[in-house]
């Protein structure tokens, strides 16, 4: 089976955080790019996800929605190193027009 991938982010805390456990409890072959304002933070949610026992693939990444070239640096290097999403869950608060991230650069 193929292995999926999703970003979500304000995954750090709050709904985002929930989501993020929910997905790594119910799904297999599943990719999670927990994001969030800053590395640190999104690496303490994965470390904090592994303590309750998950074992999905978690990766960190940092993304503020409200910067673009922050949103670009994420992307780029999720193209690079995953060829692209399946899926995304914007949970940060973002303004209005970038609540859909787009799943790949053009």
């Amino acid at each position: 089976m193929p292995t999926n991938r999703v970003l979500v982010t304000g995954a750090n805390r709050g709904i985002g955080f929930g989501i993020v456990q929910g997905l790594a409890e119910r799904e297999e072959n599943l990719v999670i790019i927990v994001a969030a304002r800053n590395l640190t933070s999104a690496e303490e949610a994965v470390s904090s996800l592994r303590a309750k026992g998950l074992e999905a693939r978690f990766e960190a990444v940092e993304l503020d929605v409200t910067d673009d070239g922050s949103i670009k640096a994420c992307l780029s290097y999720i193209e690079k190193v995953h060829e692209g999403l399946d899926g995304k869950s914007a949970h940060s608060r973002p303004p209005q027009d970038l609540l859909c991230l787009p799943t790949s650069i053009d």
